[in-house]
């Protein structure tokens, strides 16, 4: 913001967005409301694009993804982003692509009914995740996004895993926190809003959660982390992202791991009370929309550029396809594709 106010730009605030103006196949103008206001502004230079996805849009997520997120309740994206630059871009004739994915994200829905993301959590070594009939069904420690996939992959193969329960014990509690919690906060009162489930064994809390298999996949959990290895899924293997990543934690003062336990990543659940709080399938936006070449100009289905429209961000198509190579990799691409889409625009004026 201080940049743009040095450079002398003009910053509309209540301002909205309602669509571009195009003559003869080029972009020319877009149309806005301010205010109350309706105003057309010229663009001779052109446009980019830069409103993000369309995560709440509920319209658009009906028309593209699958039914179990056809729905804005889990979604973690700003109120905001409701797709209008990859509405109007596709009206304008734009080419789009990846409109059935999202930057996804396990997430736990709160007593106010809005998600936290889950993300190291997940895989303290003292829990699980299982599918609503108790049975493990994946590596608690994959890189969210690649979750995501899985959860809905397991789905598709008729797994009933969304939404799933992260299971865990006093001593996960503790030392890691869950959803928001702090590590060793009180979570009577999410206990008392039934968003965690709470029971002195795991056989009280399977039958809290309706759960039949959860014991079996405890007893067989805590012989696994005894012999130091998930015969399952190999979560903590040598190497992997949950061990490397829970070795860390572990190391900071005050934080009491399981350091006792052959493996890192895997304790038993041993030290009540139990808890069990759903895990849904959030995401931090859609990361599919219109099609851009390497300049950031949009493009139509036969790879023509539209004139003078350009676009970057997740109003972008996503430059890392299905991946997610890290953190960073949404706004990395934002920045670098705005930057290459106003170079391009200037060397055309």
């Amino acid at each position: 913001l201080a940049a743009c106010a040095a450079a002398g730009v003009e910053v509309w605030t209540s301002t909205a967005f309602t669509d571009l103006v195009v003559k003869h196949g080029r972009v020319v103008a877009v149309r806005a409301n301010r205010q109350g206001e309706d105003v057309e502004i010229a663009v001779p230079a052109g446009v980019l694009l830069a409103s993000g996805g369309f995560e709440h849009n509920v319209a658009m997520r009906q028309q593209w993804q699958a039914p179990v997120v056809q729905h804005d309740d889990w979604t973690l994206g700003v109120p905001g982003n409701t797709g209008d630059g990859i509405a109007a871009g596709i009206k304008a004739g734009a080419a789009t692509d990846l409109l059935e994915d999202c930057w996804w994200a396990p997430g736990f829905l709160r007593p106010d009914g809005r998600p936290s993301f889950l993300l190291w959590e997940r895989a303290a070594p003292m829990g699980i995740i299982v599918d609503q009939q108790g049975r493990r069904w994946v590596n608690e420690g994959t890189p969210y996004n690649t979750f995501g996939h899985e959860m809905l992959a397991a789905q598709e193969r008729g797994i009933p895993c969304i939404p799933s329960w992260y299971v865990f014990d006093q001593h996960a509690l503790d030392a890691y926190g869950f959803g928001g919690l702090r590590p060793g906060a009180d979570p009577s009162e999410w206990v008392s809003d039934g968003v965690l489930h709470r029971a002195d064994s795991i056989d009280g809390l399977a039958a809290l959660i309706g759960a039949e298999a959860l014991v079996e996949s405890v007893d067989r959990w805590n012989v696994m982390a005894e012999k130091g290895i998930d015969e399952d899924f190999g979560r903590g293997d040598d190497g992997s992202y949950e061990r490397q990543l829970l070795s860390v934690f572990q190391r900071y003062p005050g934080i009491p791991g399981p350091h006792e336990w052959p493996n890192p990543s895997l304790a038993p659940l041993a030290r009540g009370p139990f808890y069990a709080g759903q895990v849904v399938l959030s995401d931090l936006g859609t990361k599919g929309g219109l099609v851009c070449n390497e300049d950031g100009r949009v493009l139509r289905e036969d790879g023509s550029p539209i004139e003078g429209l350009y676009a970057c961000g997740n109003t972008m198509a996503s430059m890392m396809g299905h991946a997610y190579p890290g953190p960073g990799a949404c706004i990395t691409p934002a920045m670098a594709f705005g930057f290459l889409a106003a170079d391009d625009m200037a060397g055309r004026t």
